[in-house]
């Protein structure tokens, strides 16, 4: 069969139509139909590991991707804060509603001086193996923070957050034996590339710190161990006043605080903490607790943990009654933050407790507009 003219040269025509006719419509824009989708400052998914009041009625919370969110009125609405990370975010401070600094998983930690419109990463000393960084408080009337972590870490930062230094090593001892050499009048000396060599990271996870003066800090952790400077970190006494796990501290004034941790630990001291005994909490039981605070305006320890519990006790902590906060669901909570007679609670869920009455009413998760 013989092809005309006009088919040989539409056969050749063709392929070129088509691509013309294709950029054609690759540069057709559509046009935007609906909303755009709005992400919600609590999703289902999200898990906020810390918050903090730095005046009344501004709150922020931390959390899961890099999350930050902001409330300036009682949390009733919420603004996500852009942040240039989505490692997850386990603690915050704050000086007042315009300096916080923030720590988190691989060593992150991050400040702000505007409220949290910005956010800036700093660097801190990191191992070779595990960097996370879980708790960090600030020494009151300072600019200086502590952060305790992974792998023996308990770091000290003098300028709001802006440097960092560790300020726990763990020394080996035997390596020092077998290099000390016994001089005259039977004194010993090291030289410092020695001691340098013979300080390792050790491996033990810090939950939190007690800032008990500018210099002295006790730091719990792993283990039921428990670590006390009054020396900014030079010189370490170790106690171990438990074996389970010990996850936050805190003191009501110098002499009386609290610990709490894994398998439902409970232990006060009325010393400042030369001493501890171990106390076993009535009621529904808790497989682990996670955080302790003192809420001075009714006089009351509460602590909290797994399985939508709070545990409260008077001003001695001697004996501790149980209530749940959360039907059915028993969320875990992690951290505490008081607010008057209220305190604020962050973790699986998120919400306000009016300590007093029992009364829990969950937070919004609507945006600020």
């Amino acid at each position: 069969m013989k092809t005309g003219k006009l088919g040989l040269i539409g056969s050749k025509v063709a392929p070129w139509a088509v691509i013309l006719s294709l950029l054609v419509v690759s540069r057709i824009e559509p046009e935007p139909v609906g909303q755009p989708v709005q992400i919600p400052p609590m999703g289902e998914r999200d898990r906020y590991y810390g918050i903090q009041i730095p005046e009344p009625g501004i709150l922020w919370m931390v959390g899961s991707g890099g999350k930050i969110i902001r409330s300036e009125d009682n949390g009733e609405t919420w603004a996500i804060q852009d942040t240039p990370t989505t490692l997850n975010l386990m603690s915050i401070a704050a000086w007042d509603k315009d300096n916080a600094v923030v720590v988190g998983n691989t060593g992150l930690a991050m400040l702000t001086t505007d409220g949290g419109q910005t956010w800036e990463k700093r660097d801190t000393p990191l191992s070779r193996i595990a960097n996370k960084l879980i708790r960090v408080r600030i020494i009151p009337d300072t600019d200086k923070l502590i952060a305790v972590g992974i792998l023996g870490k308990v770091l000290l930062s003098e300028d709001r957050g802006n440097t960092w230094n560790q300020q726990y090593f763990y020394y080996d001892f035997s390596f020092f034996e077998e290099r000390f050499n016994d001089l005259a009048g039977g004194v010993r000396r090291v030289n410092q590339d020695v001691i340098r060599r013979g300080r390792f990271s050790r491996d033990i996870v810090f939950h939190d710190i007690a800032i008990r003066g500018e210099c002295e800090w006790m730091v719990i952790g792993e283990f039921g161990y428990l670590l006390h400077t009054k020396d900014c970190g030079y010189n370490w006494r170790e106690l171990r006043p438990a074996y389970d796990s010990l996850h936050s501290i805190k003191f009501r004034d110098k002499d009386n605080g609290v610990l709490v941790g894994g398998s439902a630990t409970i232990l006060v001291t009325s010393d400042g903490g030369e001493n501890w005994e171990q106390l076993d909490p009535e009621g529904e039981p808790t497989s682990h607790l996670y955080d302790v605070e003192w809420v001075d305006k009714i006089q009351t320890w509460v602590a909290t943990g797994e399985g939508g519990l709070v545990i409260k006790s008077d001003a001695s902590g001697e004996e501790w009654t149980s209530e749940l906060v959360v039907e059915g669901k028993g969320p875990w909570f992690i951290d505490l933050e008081p607010h008057g007679e209220d305190i604020y609670i962050t973790g699986e869920d998120n919400g306000v407790l009016t300590v007093g009455s029992g009364e829990w009413v969950e937070l919004p998760r609507t945006s600020q507009n």
